[in-house]
Order: structure tokens, then C-alpha cells, then sequence
């Protein structure tokens, strides 16, 4: 119950603080590039503080005076994009390769001032340096990643040529290729990202396309392709598909089925004058053919079992006095001239 509380308590001062600073587009990208920026600065301009009030991490005075300008620069930044002076990608990019370089600046003070303690700040630092990187890949930033695991991986090899720490070294090919995998992933989840993005662009271009075409909106649709799942519906489900959808929807069906019925009459008018021995089954399955149906289509079309069509097709054939060698299609065609 109190996990509850505290997490509904959470997201409405994410969704206040969402609501007063977010000026960005409106994209699911953009939106986590927000949440990562927002947590990461709230994280950075609480845990800085209490460094330098002495509760986290070393308290030499070097190491003060490079929190305190990651600090400021940090409000700098996050002051410049509340006022929309920087724009989202570049302020996230910004804090995170600042307070990189921070981390950094600890690791070459503690690689030139080596101990236990130092030695053990270093590969800290680094752990951190991991975090920013996959901070970066979380937020969607390209290149972020890569220009931060390189000057990351810069650093730690200068340490160890500083240090010449067996220590280091032991663990350097592995620190390599986590920051190599983090990069590459970053990387490839970033093109699966911009490849969903497009692809929905191009989904809802089309809705809106086919929208325009049909003059209906998404629910007169919906209601439309419900009321074709129906094998025998109702006057009402008629009716109350006619009152959704609008007069003016109304009309464009029923123009449209009413050109539809006009030239399928036409059609079968024209058959049964060419084919007066033929019934009025036989006339609908003979349009059909016409039309280059097959046999499976000509079911589907009339409600009919395979059998029950190749019956007519066998009466329509000697009815017409076709040998079994000639093809049915050329024949209805040319009787048709």
C-alpha cells in the first residue's frame, strides 16, 4: 500500500514537472530523452550536494572544486533549457559529457596520487562512466555513446600507463568490450528505434489517406468492418450502422452501391441475351468466369460449395456443347463478341 502511495505520489510530480518544462516534440523518443534528462539532473544536483557536504565519495579539496564546477555548469544547463535556450538533445548531450569529463578529472588526480583508495576510486569512476553510456543509449542519443566510451576508455588506458597497475590492466580487455557492446547496442536499438518511428509515420499517412478516400473517420470505419463480419445482419444492425457513419457516408455507400448493382445488372443482362439457355445461376457464375474468378473465388463470392459450382459449370458446358478439351473462359468470351 505504501509502495502504492509513493509511486502515484512519483509520477504526478513527474507528470507537474512533465507539464511546466517539457517544450519538445511530441514523440515517444522525445519524451524519454525528458525522463532521462529530468531524473538524471535531479540525481546529479542531489547526489553532487552531498559530496560536497562530506557524505558520498572522496572529500579532498581538488575534488570539491570539481563538483562544485559540475554542479554549476549542470544548473547552467538545466536553467538555459527551461528557458528554451538549448533544445532537449543538446542540454541531455551537454550534462552528460560535463560530468563525464568530471569523472574523468578524478580518475587522472587518482592515477597521479595512487593508493589503495585511488586505485579503487578509478574503477568507481569508471562503473559511473558505464552508467552515463547507457544513459546516453537510453535517451536515443547517437554518437553520445561512442564519443563517451572512447574518451572513457582514453583515460583509463592513460591511468594504467600512469599507475602501471596490474590491477588495471587485469580487467582492461573486459572493460573494453562491455563499453564496445554497450556502443554497438546503443547503436543498433537507436536504427530500431528511427525504423518503428518511420514506419509509423508511413502507417498513419496511410490511415489518413484512406480516411480521405472514404470520407469517414476511424469509428464510422470500425463500425463499418463489424457490420461486414455479420454473415446475416439485422435491420437494426443496419440501421444503427447508417445513423454512425452520417448522411453524407450514407450517401457515398449507397452511390456506390447503387453503380455496383447497376453495372452487375448490366452485366448479367448482357450475359443472359448471349446465353438465354442458361439459368439465372448459371448467368452470375458465367460473370463470374468472365472476370478471370477462380473456382475458390466463385465460392467465397456466392456462398457455394465447390461442388455445387463445378455442377453448374459442367451443365453450363453442355448446355453450350463444349468438348471437356475446350476452355471455358474462351468460349463464354467469344459468344460474348
Amino acid at each position: 500500500m505504501r509502495l502504492t502511495v509513493i509511486k502515484h505520489f512519483s509520477q504526478a510530480i513527474f507528470r507537474y514537472l512533465e507539464s511546466k518544462l517539457y517544450h519538445a516534440n511530441d514523440t515517444v523518443e522525445e519524451h524519454q530523452r525528458f525522463s532521462v534528462f529530468l531524473y538524471g539532473s535531479i540525481i546529479l544536483f542531489i547526489g553532487i550536494p552531498l559530496n560536497l557536504l562530506g557524505f558520498t565519495g572522496p572529500t579532498d579539496r581538488i575534488y570539491f572544486w570539481m563538483n562544485t564546477s559540475n554542479l554549476i555548469i549542470g544548473i547552467i544547463i538545466f536553467i538555459l533549457y527551461c528557458y528554451k535556450r538549448l533544445k532537449l538533445k543538446v542540454a541531455l548531450s551537454a550534462i552528460l559529457i560535463v560530468t563525464q569529463l568530471e569523472i574523468l578529472g578524478e580518475m587522472l588526480n587518482c592515477a597521479f596520487n595512487p593508493s589503495t583508495y585511488h586505485m579503487q576510486l578509478i574503477v568507481g569512476n569508471l562503473v559511473l562512466s558505464g552508467v552515463l553510456i547507457m544513459l546516453s543509449v537510453v535517451a536515443y542519443l547517437r554518437f553520445v555513446p561512442i564519443i563517451l566510451c572512447i574518451i572513457c576508455m582514453s583515460m583509463y588506458t592513460l591511468c594504467i600507463l600512469i599507475t602501471d597497475s596490474l590491477s588495471l590492466k587485469n580487467f582492461y580487455i573486459l572493460y573494453l568490450l562491455v563499453f564496445a557492446t554497450i556502443c554497438v547496442l546503443g547503436e543498433r536499438l537507436i536504427y530500431v528505434v528511427k525504423k518503428l518511428q518511420q514506419e509509423n509515420r508511413n502507417l498513419k499517412q496511410d490511415e489518413a489517406e484512406l480516411l480521405h478516400i472514404l470520407r469517414m473517420n476511424k469509428q464510422q470505419v470500425k463500425a463499418y468492418v463489424e457490420f461486414s463480419k455479420k454473415d446475416k445482419p439485422t435491420s437494426e444492425d443496419t440501421e444503427r450502422l447508417l445513423e454512425l457513419i452520417g448522411e453524407r457516408s450514407q450517401r457515398n455507400i449507397i452511390n456506390t452501391v447503387s453503380c455496383y448493382l447497376t453495372e452487375k445488372q448490366t452485366e448479367i443482362d448482357q450475359i443472359a441475351k448471349a446465353f438465354p439457355e442458361l439459368t439465372a445461376s448459371e448467368h452470375e457464375i458465367c460473370r463470374l468466369i468472365l472476370q478471370g474468378k477462380k473456382l475458390g473465388e466463385i465460392c467465397e463470392i456466392l456462398g457455394k460449395t465447390e461442388n455445387n459450382v463445378t455442377a453448374h459449370r459442367g451443365h453450363i458446358r453442355k448446355k453450350l456443347g463444349l468438348t471437356p478439351q475446350e476452355n471455358l473462359k474462351k468460349a463464354l468470351e467469344n459468344r460474348m463478341k
